[in-house]
């Protein structure tokens, strides 16, 4: 295993005029809430890697395999793993996406913030409202902005914060990794 800097995968990848493949063995929230954009990487949990380690070796095997995840140390996991089960160029990235974000490398996200849910339903309760000459939808709207304005706090955005599909945006990221690292753990005591 073969471990670089934040910088050194940055240049590596700039320059390669090779295929590569990579790795992010970050909690599925996280990596929902931000991934390298512009830059294919498949994200298998720490975790799930032990149960997924052929697939994942039967795919990279010929080229270099960058391994990352917030800060590293899950990543040198991984890496040991994809290397003992026959990967030659696995390299993990130190600091992780943490390093990268430092370095100003642009993230991608499938994430919708609250605030801007709250802003689309307030926009389309006026225009609705406008639309379908439905005065009380506008009247919703406007008393829902001022309350936000007035006091900073919103019944919507509670109700919106609770909606399934945010259920990951609630998650302790803290403990998602902890759990995703006793999990692995148990997983190779096991075997």
């Amino acid at each position: 295993m073969n471990i670089i800097s934040a910088p050194e995968f940055i240049e590596q990848i700039q320059n390669a005029n090779e295929k590569f493949y990579i790795l992010d063995v970050r909690s599925e929230a996280e990596y929902k809430k931000a991934r390298l954009a512009g830059i294919a990487s498949d994200n298998v949990p720490l975790h799930e890697v032990p149960d997924v380690v052929d697939t994942i070796v039967n795919h990279c095997r010929n080229m270099p395999t960058y391994v990352l995840c917030k800060a590293g140390k899950r990543a040198q996991f991984a890496a040991m793993d994809i290397e003992a089960a026959g990967a030659e160029n696995v390299i993990v990235v130190d600091g992780g996406t943490l390093a990268l974000d430092a370095l100003g490398v642009p993230f991608t996200t499938d994430v919708i913030s609250i605030e801007r849910q709250y802003l689309i339903i307030i926009g389309g309760l006026v225009t609705l409202g406008l639309v379908l000459d439905l005065d009380i939808l506008v009247l919703l709207a406007a008393i829902a902005l001022l309350a936000r304005g007035i006091t900073g706090k919103c019944g919507l955005i509670k109700i919106i914060a609770k909606m399934p599909w945010n259920a990951y945006l609630q998650q302790d990221i803290q403990e998602e990794i902890s759990k995703s690292v006793q999990a692995y753990q148990e997983k190779k005591t096991n075997t």
